[in-house]
């Protein structure tokens, strides 16, 4: 091969790796930004979203039982293994019964023309779970399962509210508003929750009725134990039964 070809050729190699080496350098600098950016987004992400709804289903109906979509208004038949889910509602009309189970094995019973509502109920990635319940009327029977110290389960009457501490409990809501918390097993922590107008001879600076809350009162209920609230808010009695 002659020594002008041979020097042409090496000269062709020297500027190829020349031009070549920056090239791979910025591409694999690109390539490093991206994956540090996917790292932090993905990051973020898990960071920012860290509750992860998980409904309960029906797992047992007995006669006419109704569910209810969040911001519908129309109730839709709710077989077995119908999914319940944050923001429904669940009713049983006469004669019907239904079972619900939720997250972490909670098990919620109602009894016949019972409307109960789900407010919250979600468990985050480390297994802490929040759970919510109204109940607008009727009569509901609930066993928990174990209910750790980060865990929330609380559930609402039109008098009384409750918080549920690994519990066997009833709860049944009269025509007129009447409410009995009956607990089998476990404590039952029962509070104010309803509020009335200050009588005018109470009322200081000003003579226009306003209302203010009542006097909260909290009232541990211990196992075997039952209290009555009245339609007013008030303890009407407790003992055990």
């Amino acid at each position: 091969v002659p020594p002008d070809l041979l020097n042409n050729r090496k000269n062709m190699e020297i500027k190829f790796y020349r031009g070549f080496i920056p090239y791979l350098i910025f591409v694999s600098t690109l390539l490093v930004l991206v994956c540090v950016l996917l790292f932090a987004n993905g990051r973020q992400a898990s960071d920012t979203v860290k509750e992860k709804t998980k409904g309960g289903i029906v797992s047992y109906t007995d006669g006419d039982v109704k569910k209810q979509l969040k911001d519908a208004e129309e109730w839709l038949s709710a077989k077995e293994n119908t999914v319940v889910d944050e923001g429904e509602k669940i009713k049983t009309m006469e004669s019907a019964r239904a079972e619900l189970k939720l997250l972490q094995g909670h098990i919620v019973r109602l009894a016949p023309v019972t409307t109960l509502n789900i407010n919250k109920l979600y468990e985050t990635d480390d297994g802490t779970s929040s759970l919510k319940l109204n109940l607008e009327s009727g009569d509901v029977w609930i066993s928990t399962s174990q209910i750790d110290e980060n865990d929330s389960f609380s559930i609402d009457t039109p008098v009384a509210g409750s918080v549920i501490r690994g519990t066997v409990l009833r709860i049944n809501i009269k025509e007129d508003k009447t409410t009995q918390f009956k607990v089998y097993k476990g404590d039952l922590e029962v509070k104010s929750q309803r509020t009335k107008p200050k009588k005018a001879g109470e009322l200081k600076g000003s003579l226009q009725a306003h209302e203010v809350t009542m006097d909260e009162w909290v009232k541990l209920v211990k196992e075997m134990y039952q209290i009555t609230i009245s339609p007013d808010g008030n303890i009407a009695s407790e003992g055990e039964f």
